[in-house]
């Protein structure tokens, strides 16, 4: 942030450094220090961040409880679209309520690929979703689509691109949708069709890994809420998933 002072014959500039961290939501304590440099001149902040002792006795319903609670659920793949928008305004999920659905599955790409950027729009979009079903008591399930991203990075040897925009959307969404309670659900993605020659199990481990971590050290509801790992298994039919 640079502010500008006028004084009578001269321009001076005060230059003020913000910036943010992470709170720590691990059972280890850590520290670390930033530099800011400004001509000759160095100024380090030290940080120290205690351990995070997270207490679940706020979780009045765990997996074992929520999931048979759904009895007959249904995909609503385009909710994005200014169509199914105006469709959930218009009471939507009365509709589907009536007919005895109580869960929703909401898949999603979230990531622009041309930018590889969170789209805000989508990511709003789906807020919006969540909050209409959640309304009719029914369970949301919000997954992160492939539409290609996901499935084309797997086969290249390099994944730290793959793995930090999976890691950049998860951030996004948990951090959008934190407030909810136990009706909603995280699923780490959507589907993925693995074969012999794309993919390999390490690159699935890691995948989960990041979407278990990523989501619970956003903290508050994240971190006791339920999630949904997938499984992998070259066998695309085994997959272990809520189906569509």
């Amino acid at each position: 942030v640079v502010n500008t002072k006028r004084e009578a014959g001269s321009t001076k500039y005060e230059v003020i450094e913000y910036f943010q961290y992470l709170g720590n939501y691990d059972d280890q304590p850590r520290e670390g220090s930033i530099v800011f440099t400004l001509g000759d001149k160095k100024i380090v902040c030290k940080l120290k961040q205690k351990a995070t002792e997270f207490d679940f006795s706020g979780v009045s319903h765990d997996a074992n409880i929520l999931v048979p609670e759904i009895k007959l659920g249904w995909t609503l793949a385009d909710a994005t679209t200014s169509a199914t928008q105006d469709q959930i305004k218009n009471g939507l999920f009365d509709a589907v309520a009536a007919e005895g659905i109580n869960a929703v599955r909401i898949p999603c790409s979230f990531l622009t690929a041309e930018s590889d950027e969170v789209n805000q729009f989508w990511l709003a979009s789906v807020d919006d979703a969540v909050k209409a079903a959640v309304a009719k008591d029914m369970k949301v399930v919000v997954s992160l689509a492939d539409d290609g991203w996901l499935s084309n990075n797997l086969e290249n040897a390099d994944t730290t691109v793959l793995f930090k925009n999976f890691t950049r959307v998860w951030y996004a969404v948990a951090t959008q949708l934190i407030d909810y309670d136990e009706h909603l659900f995280f699923e780490g993605y959507d589907r993925y069709e693995p074969s012999s020659t794309k993919g390999s199990i390490q690159v699935y481990d890691r995948l989960n890994e990041l979407f278990v971590q990523t989501v619970r050290r956003t903290g508050a509801n994240n971190y006791k809420r339920c999630l949904l790992v997938p499984v992998y298994d070259a066998d695309a039919n085994k997959r272990m998933s809520l189906p569509d």
